[in-house]
Protein backbone atom coordinates (compact mmCIF):
# COMPACT_ATOMS: atom_id res chain seq x y z
CA UNK A 1 0.00 0.00 0.00
CA UNK A 2 2.71 2.52 1.03
CA UNK A 3 4.52 1.60 -2.09
CA UNK A 4 1.23 2.61 -4.29
CA UNK A 5 0.78 5.84 -2.26
CA UNK A 6 4.50 7.07 -3.22
CA UNK A 7 3.98 5.99 -6.79
CA UNK A 8 1.14 8.17 -6.66
CA UNK A 9 2.90 10.70 -5.20
CA UNK A 10 5.47 10.73 -7.63
CA UNK A 11 3.24 11.10 -10.49
CA UNK A 12 1.74 13.65 -9.04
CA UNK A 13 5.00 15.66 -8.93
CA UNK A 14 6.51 14.46 -12.18
CA UNK A 15 2.86 16.22 -13.57
CA UNK A 16 3.08 19.36 -11.78
CA UNK A 17 6.92 19.66 -13.32
CA UNK A 18 5.51 19.30 -16.69
CA UNK A 19 2.73 21.87 -16.07
CA UNK A 20 4.94 24.27 -14.73
CA UNK A 21 7.76 23.54 -17.56
CA UNK A 22 4.66 23.84 -19.66
CA UNK A 23 3.71 27.19 -18.38
CA UNK A 24 7.12 29.07 -18.08
CA UNK A 25 7.89 28.25 -22.24
CA UNK A 26 4.16 29.52 -22.99
CA UNK A 27 4.97 32.93 -20.92
CA UNK A 28 8.68 33.00 -22.76
CA UNK A 29 7.09 32.56 -25.59
CA UNK A 30 4.47 35.28 -26.07
CA UNK A 31 6.68 37.48 -24.15
CA UNK A 32 8.98 37.43 -26.96
CA UNK A 33 6.30 37.57 -29.74
CA UNK A 34 4.96 40.71 -28.09
CA UNK A 35 8.39 42.66 -28.18
CA UNK A 36 10.06 41.92 -31.22
CA UNK A 37 12.50 43.98 -30.79
CA UNK A 38 14.36 41.63 -28.21
CA UNK A 39 15.17 39.92 -31.26
CA UNK A 40 16.34 42.19 -33.20
CA UNK A 41 18.69 43.18 -30.27
CA UNK A 42 20.40 40.54 -30.19
CA UNK A 43 24.14 40.25 -30.87
CA UNK A 44 25.19 38.06 -34.10
CA UNK A 45 28.03 36.33 -33.77
CA UNK A 46 30.64 36.51 -36.96
CA UNK A 47 33.54 34.34 -36.09
CA UNK A 48 36.31 35.45 -39.73
CA UNK A 49 37.64 38.21 -38.52
CA UNK A 50 37.83 39.48 -42.22
CA UNK A 51 34.03 39.56 -42.41
CA UNK A 52 33.35 41.19 -39.37
CA UNK A 53 35.54 44.10 -40.44
CA UNK A 54 33.72 44.46 -43.53
CA UNK A 55 30.77 44.47 -41.44
CA UNK A 56 31.31 46.68 -39.50
CA UNK A 57 33.31 49.27 -41.55
CA UNK A 58 29.75 49.00 -44.12
CA UNK A 59 28.24 49.79 -40.91
CA UNK A 60 30.37 52.34 -39.87
CA UNK A 61 31.41 50.83 -36.32
CA UNK A 62 34.55 50.38 -34.95
CA UNK A 63 35.86 46.96 -35.66
CA UNK A 64 35.39 45.64 -31.92
CA UNK A 65 31.64 46.88 -31.53
CA UNK A 66 28.79 44.85 -30.95
CA UNK A 67 26.92 43.98 -34.06
CA UNK A 68 22.63 43.02 -33.80
CA UNK A 69 20.76 41.50 -36.01
CA UNK A 70 19.14 45.24 -36.58
CA UNK A 71 22.08 46.43 -37.97
CA UNK A 72 22.47 43.18 -40.13
CA UNK A 73 18.93 43.81 -41.93
CA UNK A 74 19.77 47.78 -42.29
CA UNK A 75 22.47 46.47 -44.79
CA UNK A 76 21.72 46.73 -48.72
CA UNK A 77 25.32 46.68 -50.10
CA UNK A 78 28.47 45.16 -48.70
CA UNK A 79 32.47 45.10 -49.99
CA UNK A 80 33.98 42.38 -48.85
CA UNK A 81 36.44 41.23 -51.65
CA UNK A 82 40.09 40.23 -50.99
CA UNK A 83 39.36 40.32 -47.13
CA UNK A 84 40.80 36.77 -46.29
CA UNK A 85 37.29 35.91 -45.57
CA UNK A 86 36.98 31.83 -45.31
CA UNK A 87 33.97 31.39 -42.93
CA UNK A 88 30.29 33.57 -44.13
CA UNK A 89 28.63 32.34 -40.86
CA UNK A 90 26.50 35.76 -39.04
CA UNK A 91 25.68 37.03 -43.09
CA UNK A 92 22.61 34.98 -43.29
CA UNK A 93 21.20 37.62 -40.61
CA UNK A 94 21.62 40.33 -43.74
CA UNK A 95 19.07 39.49 -45.14
CA UNK A 96 18.02 42.70 -47.15
CA UNK A 97 21.30 42.80 -49.00
CA UNK A 98 21.31 43.32 -52.80
CA UNK A 99 24.41 44.10 -53.80
CA UNK A 100 27.26 41.16 -52.05
CA UNK A 101 31.15 40.99 -53.32
CA UNK A 102 32.91 38.52 -52.05
CA UNK A 103 35.59 37.24 -54.84
CA UNK A 104 39.12 36.85 -53.98
CA UNK A 105 38.70 35.37 -50.50
CA UNK A 106 39.18 31.52 -49.49
CA UNK A 107 35.44 30.53 -49.14
CA UNK A 108 34.67 27.33 -49.81
CA UNK A 109 30.88 27.23 -47.91
CA UNK A 110 28.69 29.49 -49.53
CA UNK A 111 25.31 27.99 -47.06
CA UNK A 112 24.87 30.85 -45.17
CA UNK A 113 24.10 33.16 -48.32
CA UNK A 114 21.12 31.24 -48.95
CA UNK A 115 18.40 33.26 -47.05
CA UNK A 116 19.87 36.58 -48.67
CA UNK A 117 16.72 36.23 -51.36
CA UNK A 118 16.95 40.06 -51.79
CA UNK A 119 20.34 39.97 -53.91
CA UNK A 120 20.72 40.69 -57.50
CA UNK A 121 24.30 40.96 -57.56
CA UNK A 122 26.81 38.57 -56.56
CA UNK A 123 30.74 38.35 -56.94
CA UNK A 124 31.94 34.96 -55.60
CA UNK A 125 34.93 35.14 -58.28
CA UNK A 126 37.98 33.81 -57.55
CA UNK A 127 37.56 31.91 -54.09
CA UNK A 128 37.56 27.89 -53.26
CA UNK A 129 33.78 27.26 -54.01
CA UNK A 130 32.72 23.74 -55.22
CA UNK A 131 28.96 23.56 -54.41
CA UNK A 132 26.74 26.03 -54.99
CA UNK A 133 23.69 24.44 -54.30
CA UNK A 134 22.72 27.68 -52.09
CA UNK A 135 22.26 29.40 -54.59
CA UNK A 136 19.04 28.01 -55.80
CA UNK A 137 16.80 30.33 -53.26
CA UNK A 138 18.77 33.56 -54.78
CA UNK A 139 16.41 33.42 -57.51
CA UNK A 140 16.69 37.28 -57.48
CA UNK A 141 19.78 37.61 -58.89
CA UNK A 142 20.68 39.41 -62.58
CA UNK A 143 24.70 39.47 -62.03
CA UNK A 144 26.23 36.17 -61.08
CA UNK A 145 30.19 35.93 -60.97
CA UNK A 146 31.78 32.44 -60.20
CA UNK A 147 35.15 32.58 -62.36
CA UNK A 148 38.06 30.60 -60.73
CA UNK A 149 37.16 28.29 -58.35
CA UNK A 150 36.10 24.40 -58.24
CA UNK A 151 32.73 24.17 -59.55
CA UNK A 152 31.47 21.18 -61.53
CA UNK A 153 28.03 20.81 -61.03
CA UNK A 154 25.95 23.77 -62.14
CA UNK A 155 22.95 22.47 -61.50
CA UNK A 156 21.40 24.77 -59.53
CA UNK A 157 21.80 27.63 -62.03
CA UNK A 158 19.48 26.13 -63.61
CA UNK A 159 16.25 28.58 -61.04
CA UNK A 160 18.58 31.60 -61.31
CA UNK A 161 16.00 33.03 -64.65
CA UNK A 162 16.28 36.42 -63.35
CA UNK A 163 19.96 36.84 -64.67
CA UNK A 164 20.50 39.29 -66.96
CA UNK A 165 23.69 40.87 -67.19
CA UNK A 166 26.29 38.73 -66.39
CA UNK A 167 26.89 34.96 -65.81
CA UNK A 168 30.67 34.19 -65.10
CA UNK A 169 32.10 30.52 -64.86
CA UNK A 170 35.43 30.84 -66.43
CA UNK A 171 38.13 28.82 -65.20
CA UNK A 172 36.45 26.15 -63.38
CA UNK A 173 36.13 22.42 -64.01
CA UNK A 174 32.53 22.38 -65.87
CA UNK A 175 31.57 19.98 -68.34
CA UNK A 176 28.19 20.41 -68.64
CA UNK A 177 26.38 22.86 -69.42
CA UNK A 178 22.45 22.16 -69.70
CA UNK A 179 21.47 23.78 -66.79
CA UNK A 180 21.86 27.20 -68.23
CA UNK A 181 19.10 26.60 -71.11
CA UNK A 182 16.52 27.96 -68.79
CA UNK A 183 18.48 31.32 -68.62
CA UNK A 184 17.02 33.38 -71.40
CA UNK A 185 17.40 36.46 -70.10
CA UNK A 186 21.10 36.30 -70.27
CA UNK A 187 22.54 38.83 -71.92
CA UNK A 188 26.53 38.05 -71.34
CA UNK A 189 27.90 34.87 -70.74
CA UNK A 190 31.70 33.56 -70.24
CA UNK A 191 32.54 30.25 -69.56
CA UNK A 192 36.25 30.33 -70.78
CA UNK A 193 38.38 28.04 -69.43
CA UNK A 194 36.39 24.91 -68.71
CA UNK A 195 36.43 21.58 -70.04
CA UNK A 196 33.19 21.92 -72.40
CA UNK A 197 32.14 19.69 -75.31
CA UNK A 198 29.07 20.41 -76.29
CA UNK A 199 27.52 23.57 -76.43
CA UNK A 200 24.31 23.23 -77.84
CA UNK A 201 22.36 23.91 -74.99
CA UNK A 202 23.26 27.64 -75.48
CA UNK A 203 20.75 27.63 -78.55
CA UNK A 204 17.92 28.75 -76.24
CA UNK A 205 20.03 32.05 -74.77
CA UNK A 206 18.52 34.15 -77.74
CA UNK A 207 19.11 37.41 -76.10
CA UNK A 208 22.74 36.64 -75.57
CA UNK A 209 24.54 40.09 -76.93
CA UNK A 210 28.52 38.71 -75.43
CA UNK A 211 29.18 34.94 -75.04
CA UNK A 212 32.87 34.00 -74.71
CA UNK A 213 33.91 30.21 -75.00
Amino acid sequence: MIKIFNCLACMRQQIRLRSIKFLLLSVLSLWLIGFPGVVSAQVVDIPDPGLRAAIAEALNKAPGDTITRAEMETLVELRAGSKDITDLRGIEFAINLTYLYLYSNTISDISPLSSLTNLTTLNLGDNTISDISALVSLTNLTYLRLYNNNISDISPLASLTNLTRLLELAFNPISDILPLASLTNLTTLNFRYNIISDISPLSSLTNLTTLNL
